[in-house]
């Protein structure tokens, strides 16, 4: 094929690609697709005029047409009703039995799928199906969820003078006194009463909490709550690191420490700084000292540990440290000509890894840390870098010479490789190799879960927990996951297949490439060029020859159980006479089913979602609803269309939206 006309096809063909992924329905939430033709829900929205009301899939009227916008859903709280009105209070709320549960300024979803709608200056939580739970007094209840609790806050109380005390913000020359804060879990049952001007995080079992005169104290999970003297809140309480408080006085120069149960648990004048991060088990603490005699003697910073009970672990010994886990990589002073810091690490506070590596990484599950190591050959008087591993009692046995730190695949497994020239190794952390053929390469994971491995003549599947999915012994020459249905597509000699994770064959290896979706269908391309439609491993039906007809598939999806979408191409017979332009191809869709046949009507040019047992088609310029045995149930006069989800979808035409089910039938009269 000349290169222009090359250049031109893959034009093309790019063109027809992202036409087909342009979606034609907007999504609903991700709920699971229905792929039976069958109407569930109880209720569905109608228009009669200009009102909208509701009726039953068999034609019964549950609420007569009196609301002048349409009836949505609400598709995180899939069995309630919404429209909405002019006024203050803009939302009206329906069950699916029709019954009005109120009229509300907002609403949105809750965990357990409960309601929480807003009114006028509370909210009233309903259950997903629409029952009233309660009304609440609170003015909000806060999105982001902590341990399964959440901060609910009463209405602001709003004055017309100046409060004599405590805070106040001013708004439209008004007063306005923040509401008080409190706690519900994860049923929104109220755990500790409203009642404190600051909540904070959750964290070592307590959360700091203060009162609108700047009073502090802690709580507990229980609500329970221990406040700290004015003494200490003024002097100590600066910043809460879990469990405790720390401060800084700056006229003694020294850090201190007061715990939930306001007692004074690192006092003034021995720590400059006391900290902690979120992830952290340990309490870093720091010292200054001088190095060298006064006056000329410099002044640094040295870091340690303590543990929970404030007990030190670790003396402050090093320029810096990170926590990671019960693993503490700790820093010195550089040394030599290049300034290299020299770090080491600590298990549990105990030190493991002297402090003399320019790398130190702990492994991600923290049963291991890699610490780069130089020694010198005494024969041939080169320095010589490795890897070696540490666990919690010190080096494994494991040292090896890498290109870069070797990767933890789990499960006692490390990946390396020595350089560029050589490939990459498995070796296990005692220093033993996990078996004996000689590994060509080691892929990263697969959605986090699956390392392909690969010796010269066949490749397999480990996890993780360093378990085998795909065994080397069946000897394949690619193993390539796909997520989330747990089949591997597998080749040998040039053949493809489909595994499950437990090696149970799928489809066999017959084919050149192989497509699969729901329902476990799959298109195989067989070596002499036929297409193979079938469903866990069985063939249904051989396809058509298409590339006899001219039409050459570049692109193969699986909609639903039994059914194909092939995207096909057919070249001019000459080239076209401007380099560029794409006119003289013809191009077009098959809709196939495992009987063979092939079910779109001849005026479909786009193809969009399956669901509920239809599939909504397009002929350029609208869109109707066809089932999968072929059948149009609609005229082509439907734009902005959605998928359908319980057997109904709302589309629009004629610019008037309207509800219709996975029959075809529109709910209007």
């Amino acid at each position: 094929m000349p290169y222009c006309q090359r250049t031109l096809l893959l034009i093309l063909l790019s063109g027809v690609f992202i036409s087909s992924l342009r979606p034609c329905a907007r999504a609903q939430g991700r709920r699971p697709v229905s792929y039976e033709q069958r109407v569930t829900a109880p209720s569905i929205p109608f228009r009669r005029g200009a009102a909208w009301g509701l009726m039953s899939p068999q034609g019964k009227i549950v609420v007569e047409p009196r609301y002048p916008n349409p009836i949505k859903r609400y598709f995180h709280a899939p069995y309630l009703w919404y429209t909405t009105q002019a006024g203050p209070l803009p939302v009206v709320l329906l069950n699916e039995q029709g019954q009005e549960l109120g009229h509300f300024k907002t609403f949105t979803q809750a965990p357990n799928g409960m309601v929480l709608a807003t009114g006028q200056r509370t909210i009233t939580l309903f259950d997903s199906v629409g029952h009233l739970l309660r009304a609440t007094p609170y003015a909000s209840i806060q999105e982001e969820w902590h341990q399964g609790l959440a901060v609910v806050k009463l209405p602001d109380s709003v004055l017309t003078t100046k409060p004599a005390t405590g805070s106040y913000a001013i708004r439209n020359s008004e007063y306005v006194i923040p509401g008080l804060l409190g706690l519900v879990d994860a049923q929104l049952r109220e755990v500790v009463p409203p009642s404190f001007h600051h909540i904070g995080m959750y964290w070592q079992g307590y959360t700091p909490v203060s009162l609108i005169d700047r009073r502090k104290g802690a709580i507990d999970r229980a609500g329970r709550v221990t406040w700290l003297s004015r003494a200490h809140a003024d002097t100590i309480a600066r910043a809460y690191f879990g469990g405790f408080w720390a401060g800084w006085s700056n006229e003694r120069q020294s850090a201190a420490a007061v715990d939930v149960h306001d007692q004074v648990v690192v006092p003034f004048g021995k720590y400059k700084e006391i900290t902690r991060g979120q992830s952290d088990p340990y309490i870093a603490v720091m010292q200054r000292v001088r190095l060298g005699a006064a006056p000329n003697g410099k002044w640094v910073e040295r870091w340690g540990l303590l543990d929970t009970t404030f007990r030190e672990i670790t003396p402050p010994l090093y320029e810096r440290l990170a926590q990671h886990g019960r693993w503490t990589v700790v820093e010195d002073a550089p040394v030599g000509p290049y300034q290299i810091p020299q770090r080491g690490a600590l298990y549990q506070g105990r030190l493991v890894i002297p402090a003399r590596s320019p790398q130190v990484y702990p492994t991600g599950d923290q049963r291991y840390a890699l610490a780069l190591e130089s020694s010198r050959d005494s024969a041939t008087h080169t320095t010589v870098s490795r890897y070696v591993c540490y666990g919690p009692q010190g080096p494994t046995g494991m040292a090896v010479v890498s290109l870069q730190a070797p990767v933890y695949l789990g499960h006692d497994i490390f990946s390396y490789q020595s350089s560029y020239e050589t490939r990459p190794q498995l070796i296990l952390a005692s220093g033993q190799k996990p078996f004996d053929e000689e590994i060509t390469g080691v892929s990263t994971a697969y959605g986090g879960r699956y390392y392909q491995v690969r010796t010269a003549t066949k490749a397999g599947l480990l996890d993780t927990t360093g378990r085998w999915a795909v065994p080397l012994s069946a000897a394949y020459d690619e193993v390539l996951p796909h997520q989330p249905d747990s089949l591997f597509t597998v080749r040998k000699n040039k053949l493809e297949g489909l595994v499950t994770a437990t090696g149970q064959v799928v489809v066999p290896l017959e084919y050149t490439w192989v497509t699969h979706g729901p329902g476990r269908t799959f298109v195989g391309r067989k070596p002499d060029g036929q297409f193979m439609l079938g469903r866990t491993g069985r063939v249904r039906m051989t396809l058509p020859d298409y590339k006899a007809q001219g039409k050459k598939v570049f692109k193969l999806e699986i909609l639903a159980p039994g059914l194909a979408l092939l995207h096909w191409l057919r070249e001019p017979a000459t080239l076209p006479s401007s380099a560029g332009s794409a006119m003289g191809y013809e191009r077009g869709v098959l809709l196939v089913n495992e009987q063979g046949r092939q079910i779109l009507p001849a005026e479909v040019t786009q193809v969009g979602p399956a669901s509920n047992g239809v599939i909504w088609v397009s002929n350029g310029s609208a869109y109707a609803v066809l089932d999968y045995q072929g059948k149009l149930l609609t005229p082509f006069k439907y734009t902005n269309v959605q998928p359908f989800s319980q057997g109904i979808t709302l589309a629009t035409t004629g610019g008037h939206e309207v509800w219709l089910d996975c029959f075809g039938k529109e709910y209007a009269q």
